[in-house]
């Protein structure tokens, strides 16, 4: 049984838990400059569901959200003069999820943290 827990403690750690709750990360904005970017999850088994709220206050929902072991992805909605949609995907280590924010059809990819809020 203290074979289990040690396994179970490792692979959490290793790969991470479901990023339940609030996480905040300063990510590329349009400039390049930092923007506070803050992520509200829930996770039903594989779904992962909440919004994102960008610099700008505004608020959006998650959509398409999956959870597959340490991974997650997601997609938002963006009105900038038109639907644009930002695609995340994430791996979960320790206590960060790195992510990577791509702009559909732009090819543009940009890397950034996020952590947990306390």
């Amino acid at each position: 049984m203290r074979t289990l827990a040690i396994f179970l403690a490792v692979g959490i750690a290793c790969c991470g838990a479901p990023p339940e709750g609030k996480w905040e990360a300063d990510a590329p904005g349009m400039g390049g400059n930092p923007d506070k970017t803050t992520f509200e999850f829930q996770v039903d088994g594989d779904i992962l569901k909440g919004n994102v709220t960008l610099a700008s206050g505004t608020s959006y929902a998650i959509e398409n959200g999956t959870v597959s072991g340490g991974d997650i992805s997601f997609h938002i909605i963006v009105k900038m003069g038109r639907d644009t949609k930002l695609i995340y995907t994430g791996k979960v280590q320790n206590d960060e999820i790195r992510f990577t924010r791509e702009m559909e059809g732009m090819g543009r990819k940009v890397e950034f943290t996020a952590k947990p809020v306390h």
